[in-house]
């Protein structure tokens, strides 16, 4: 079944992971760093999703990004997708008979 799958997907996510950084003058900060490429498949989601921001309420895109079996996406990703860059906001642990991880993410802002 997961070699069916396999020839599913046909963009590429470069999976960014958060990290604790520290800048010049040695204040400790957060940041990103890139922990791997992975073959994916995107979809935007028809309905929009709500989300406060500044005090105001916002629609933006969800959308809905399959991976392979067995690959490592975590809630609080970031995901650059060609021009694309989204935030996982919920994922699917990895079980013994998965065909594909789906994740559902946000634009990044």
């Amino acid at each position: 079944m997961r070699a069916c799958v396999s020839g599913n997907f046909p963009s590429t996510a470069i999976i960014a992971r958060k990290t604790t950084v520290t800048d010049a003058r040695g204040s400790a900060g957060t940041g990103y760093s890139n922990v791997a490429t992975l073959a994916c498949r995107i979809e935007e989601d028809k309905a929009p999703i709500e989300a406060v921001s500044g005090e105001q309420l916002h629609a933006t895109s969800g959308y809905k990004v399959y991976f392979p079996a067995g690959s490592d996406v975590r809630p609080s990703d970031k995901l650059i997708i060609g021009s694309l860059t989204l935030q996982v906001t919920e994922g699917y642990t990895t079980t013994s008979n998965q065909v594909a991880v789906l994740v559902y993410a946000v634009r990044f802002r």
